[in-house]
C-alpha cells in the first residue's frame, strides 16, 4: 500500500483535500512526543482505496525552527512516503513555491496540487499549468479541492509517480548544505537563490490580468487601514460598533435623548430566545407535579439550566457573523498586522488577537482558533489568556462573586 503525505502552507486548502481523499476514514491524534495534531486516513474507495494519506502540519518552510517544521521534515526524511502531495495555493504562488523547492531538494517524489484555481481566476491570475510543470520539473495538477475538481486526476498522477520521475530544475543546493545544517548566512543565501528561481518561474507561468483600478483601490485602503496613526483608531471604532450591535441594550442611543431605548439585534435575539425557552418550559410544566423530582429535573434542570446557556447563543452567532465577514474581506489579517507591535509588548503576536477577540463570544472556538498559530510559544500563551476574556456566560458568575464578596 502506498503512503501519500500532504504538505502545504497553512490555509492552502490541505485539510479540505485531505477530507475529500479520505472521507470519514480518518484517525486524529498527536505526533509522538509533541502536541501537534496528526491526521491519517485511508484513501476513499472512489479513488481506489489502496493508499494511506497522512496530513502533515501546515508549514511555510522545512527550516527546522518550529515544532511543526521539525515534524514535517523528520517524517519526509525518515518515513520516506511514496509520494509527497504539495498543496500550493494558486493565488499565492510565489510564497507557496518556497516550500515546494525545499521538498524537491530532498530528492523525494513530489506532485504539486495547484489548489484554489477558481479563486486565482477570479483574482485575474492565468496560470499555465503545463508551463509551470516544465519549469519546475515536477508534475503539476490543477485542482479546486472545495469543489472536488481535479482531485481524481491528482490521485492518478500520484499513484503513477515515482522517485526517478523527478527532474527538479531549481537551484542546486546539496542536502549536506541544506537549511537543516546551514549557518544563518548559508540559510539566507539558499533562500535568496530559491526566491530568485521562483520569481523567474512565476514570471513565465503566470499572467495577471486583474483590473489595475481594483488593485489601486486595495492599496489605498491598506494605506489607511494599516496606517500607524489612524489604523488603531479605525480598528477601535470598528470593534466598538461590532460589540455595540451585539451587546448593547440602547442600540441607537435613544435613551440618552430621553426616548425609549431600542435593543441591539444581538440583545433582541437573546430576549427572543429566552421567551421561547420560557414558553417551552411553561408548555411542559403541567405534565409534571410541581415540587416533584421529575419537575425539578426537567423544568428547573434541563430547560432552566440548559436554556440559560442557550440564551447566549444568539449573541455569539451575531458576534461570529461579523468576525466571519471581517475575515472574508481580509480585514482581520490587517488587524493582526497593526496589533502585532502592541501585543509583542506582552510576549504575543498579532495573530493572538483573533482568538482573544473570539473569547468574548465563546472560549471553546477561541481556543480552537489558536491551532492556526505557527509559533508554539505564542500559541500556548494565547491559550492561557483566552479564558480571561469575558464571554456572556461568565457575566452571571461575575455577578455571583460580586454579591458574595462585595
Amino acid at each position: 500500500m502506498k503512503y501519500f503525505a500532504l504538505v502545504g502552507n497553512p490555509n492552502a486548502g490541505k485539510t479540505t483535500l485531505f477530507n475529500d481523499l479520505t472521507g470519514t476514514s480518518q484517525h486524529v491524534g498527536n505526533w509522538p512526543g509533541v502536541t501537534v495534531e496528526k491526521k491519517e486516513g485511508s484513501l476513499r474507495q472512489a479513488y481506489g482505496g489502496d493508499a494511506q494519506v497522512v496530513d502533515l502540519p501546515g508549514v511555510y518552510s522545512l527550516n527546522p525552527h518550529s515544532i511543526e517544521e521539525k515534524v514535517a521534515r523528520t517524517y519526509i526524511i525518515d518515513e520516506k512516503p511514496d509520494v509527497i502531495i504539495d498543496v500550493v495555493e494558486a493565488t499565492n504562488l510565489e510564497r507557496n513555491l518556497f516550500l515546494t523547492c525545499q521538498i524537491a531538494e530532498l530528492g523525494v517524489p513530489v506532485v504539486v496540487a495547484l489548489n484554489m484555481m477558481d479563486e486565482a481566476e477570479k483574482a485575474g491570475h492565468r496560470i499555465d499549468v503545463e508551463k509551470l510543470s516544465e519549469l519546475l520539473g515536477l508534475p503539476v495538477v490543477a485542482i479546486t479541492a472545495v469543489k472536488g475538481e481535479g482531485v481524481a486526476e491528482l490521485v492518478v498522477v500520484a499513484k503513477a509517480h515515482e522517485v526517478g520521475h523527478n527532474s527538479y530544475r531549481g537551484p542546486s543546493i546539496p542536502r549536506s548544505q541544506g537549511d537543516s545544517q546551514a549557518s544563518e548566512e548559508e540559510e539566507s543565501a539558499n533562500a535568496a537563490a530559491r526566491y530568485a528561481y521562483i520569481e523567474k518561474v512565476a514570471a513565465s507561468a503566470v499572467r495577471k490580468v486583474a483590473d489595475a483600478g481594483s488593485r489601486e483601490s486595495i492599496g489605498k485602503a491598506d494605506a489607511i487601514l494599516t496606517n500607524k496613526w489612524v489604523g488603531i483608531p479605525i480598528f477601535l471604532l470598528i470593534m466598538f460598533s461590532m460589540f455595540h450591535v451585539t451587546f448593547s441594550e440602547n442600540f441607537l442611543f435613544l435613551q440618552s435623548l430621553g426616548l425609549t431605548a431600542i435593543p441591539s439585534p444581538g440583545v433582541w435575539l437573546q430576549s427572543l430566545a429566552e421567551s421561547g425557552i420560557a414558553w417551552f418550559g411553561s408548555f411542559l410544566a403541567p405534565l409534571f407535579i410541581e415540587g416533584s423530582w421529575a419537575y425539578g429535573l426537567v423544568i428547573d434542570g434541563v430547560i432552566g439550566g440548559v436554556g440559560s446557556v442557550l440564551s447566549f447563543l444568539p449573541q455569539i452567532m451575531v458576534l461570529f457573523f461579523f468576525l466571519t465577514i471581517f475575515e472574508d474581506i481580509g480585514y482581520m489579517s490587517r488587524v493582526a498586522f497593526i496589533m502585532d507591535r502592541v501585543l509583542r509588548t506582552f510576549g504575543l503576536s498579532g495573530k493572538s488577537f483573533l482568538p482573544m477577540l473570539m473569547g468574548f463570544g465563546c472560549t471553546v472556538p477561541a481556543a480552537m482558533a489558536c491551532r492556526t498559530m505557527e509559533n508554539e510559544d505564542d500559541r500556548k500563551m494565547t491559550l492561557f489568556l483566552v479564558p480571561f476574556m469575558s464571554c456572556g456566560a461568565r457575566a452571571p458568575i461575575f455577578l455571583v462573586f460580586c454579591a458574595a464578596f462585595f
